[in-house]
């Protein structure tokens, strides 16, 4: 579903709707290209819009979204998830014909459903983007210019979407420095759930257990593995709202499996299975070192 006019031209005119550290970031990616796209960015908070622009992230920053949108090429949305669908529904009278949409939301499925729907009617083509990447502070002071740099890429294409726009579209996550796979929406949200969705939750709820009693003077006891293991918890809690809200079927699943395995090392502990215990632990070494360290 990726493949096709490799070599297609890329987009000239670039507009980022939302300029928090997503928005932000490509901002910045796409100004310091050799031949660098015409880049107009949006933001409801004048804060924000002043700040974005003191850090020179687009050529121009509007505080009108239809303005924002009416000579682009490509739209990016990087918004939270459950705002993008009505915010591109709101926008759609303003949209240049044949104009591409893109955003950068991390559950894939019910956006697709929700904004190819809105479509209908209109030359606008829509295919989603996922990168994989992001910090879990906000705002477009905490924007790099490299934060898409070796990034992983979703795109979520339809077999029946154009291919030269499939093309363009990853040849502009190219141009930045990501690493661009195609997938349909259902396994990426699947997968996802797996090694993004539910480690996130996991996150928070050892916060949440550690602290649960108010028991004094823990501080002392929070070491480096345990900050390592919950840094994802300080995310903003509206986007993963937002997630959760739209990767529910998804979640569940990879929720009860995770439960299986937590029940089976609790049967292990409580017999006394010390070996079965220290054999799951090896395992799961050695994937780690097979699957992420190695890669």
């Amino acid at each position: 579903m990726c493949s096709g006019a490799e070599n297609s031209a890329g987009f000239q005119r670039v507009t980022l709707l939302g300029l928090g550290v997503m928005g932000s970031s490509l901002g910045m990616a796409l100004k310091r290209l050799p031949s660098p796209p015409f880049v107009t960015g949006y933001s409801r908070s004048p804060a924000t819009r002043e700040t974005a622009a003191g850090l020179a992230v687009a050529d121009r920053i509007d505080d009108d979204p239809a303005a924002a949108v009416s000579d682009a090429e490509l739209v990016v949305g990087c918004l939270p998830v459950l705002t993008l669908a009505p915010f591109f529904r709101k926008l759609k009278p303003a949209l240049p014909r044949n104009v591409a949409l893109t955003d950068v939301g991390s559950t894939k499925q019910w956006l697709d459903l929700e904004i190819r729907a809105m479509l209908q009617g209109s030359q606008a083509v829509y295919v989603g983007s996922h990168p994989m990447t992001g910090t879990e502070k906000s705002g477009p002071n905490a924007a790099r210019a490299d934060l898409y740099r070796d990034a992983p890429v979703f795109l979520t294409p339809s077999k029946t979407d154009d291919a030269v726009i499939v093309a363009r579209l990853r040849q502009f996550w190219q141009s930045v420095g990501a690493r661009v796979h195609c997938v349909t929406p259902a396994d990426h949200d699947r997968r996802v759930a797996r090694t993004s969705h539910v480690p996130h939750l996991m996150a928070a709820a050892l916060v949440a257990a550690a602290f649960r009693d108010d028991q004094p003077d823990m501080k002392p006891f929070v070491g480096p593995g345990f900050r390592d293991t919950t840094r994802v918890a300080g995310g903003s809690p509206e986007m993963w709202h937002d997630i959760v809200c739209t990767n529910r079927e998804a979640l569940l699943l990879e929720l009860n499996a995770l439960q299986e395995m937590i029940k089976d090392i609790r049967r292990c502990i409580d017999e006394h299975e010390f070996d079965d215990v220290r054999d799951f632990l090896e395992q799961a070494r050695h994937r780690r070192e097979q699957e992420i360290v190695s890669s």
